[in-house]
C-alpha cells in the first residue's frame, strides 16, 4: 500500500474537523456498520437521538452549559461512522472494542492540547495506534502492524518536509484508502443523528 500526498476529500475532511471543534474532537468510521449500531456501541439508544444539522448539534444539551459532549452518527459509502465534539470516547474502550467486533474501524482522535492519534481496530482488539508525525516512536498495541509499516513512514517522512496539518491530510487519505471511502463535508455537515453523552 503506497500513500503519496493528496488533496482532495482528506484536505477537506481536515478542514471540517478543524472548524468543527478546537477543542478536542474523534472521528470512527467502521465496516458495515449503520449508524444505529455505532451509537449502540456508545450505550446510546438510537431512540434518544435527535435528527439534526451541524448548526444545531448543541440543542441536544440538556445542561446547555456543555458539560459532556455531542455525539453525531451516520453512514456513508459504506461506513458507519460517529464524530465527537469536544469528546474522545470512540478511540478508547470499550467503545472501539464494541465497534470493530466482527470488522475493522479506524480511528483519527485529536484532544485540546494538540495531540492527535490515529487507531486500528479488528474484530474487537485494538491493534496499532501511532501519532501521524511520529509513527515509529509512537506506535502502540500488538498488531499487526504490517498493513500500516509503509504508510507510517511515509507519514513521518511527511512531517519531516511540510507541516504537521499535511500529515494529518495524508493520514485520512490512508484512512480513505484502507476503508474505501470517507463522508463528505456535505454529509457531515446535513442532518446526522445526534445525542449527547454526559460525563462520568
Amino acid at each position: 500500500m503506497t500513500v503519496e500526498f493528496r488533496g482532495g476529500r482528506g484536505t477537506e475532511v481536515l478542514a471540517w474537523l478543524r472548524e468543527f471543534s478546537d477543542l478536542g474532537y474523534c472521528l470512527t468510521l467502521t465496516r458495515e456498520r449503520s449508524a444505529e449500531q455505532v451509537m449502540r456501541a456508545y450505550g446510546i439508544d438510537p431512540a434518544s437521538a435527535r435528527r439534526l444539522p451541524l448548526d444545531d448539534l448543541k440543542q441536544v444539551d440538556p445542561t446547555g452549559e456543555l458539560r459532556g459532549t455531542v455525539v453525531r452518527f451516520g453512514q456513508s459509502e459504506g461506513l458507519g461512522f460517529s464524530v465527537e465534539y469536544i469528546g474522545t470516547t470512540g478511540g478508547s474502550d470499550p467503545v472501539l472494542g464494541r465497534l470493530s467486533a466482527g470488522t475493522e474501524t479506524v480511528t483519527l482522535t485529536a484532544t485540546a492540547d494538540g495531540m492527535v492519534w490515529f487507531g486500528h481496530a479488528c474484530d474487537g482488539v485494538e491493534l496499532s495506534t501511532f501519532e501521524p508525525h511520529a509513527p515509529d516512536h509512537t506506535r502502540n498495541g500488538p498488531g499487526p502492524h504490517q498493513d500500516f509499516a509503509e504508510p507510517m513512514q511515509q507519514l513521518a517522512d511527511w512531517y519531516e518536509e511540510y507541516e504537521p496539518d499535511r500529515t494529518k491530510e495524508n493520514l485520512l487519505g490512508l484512512i480513505h484508502e484502507r476503508l474505501g471511502g470517507l463522508p463528505s463535508p456535505d454529509v457531515l455537515d446535513g442532518p446526522l443523528l445526534t445525542a449527547f453523552l454526559p460525563e462520568d
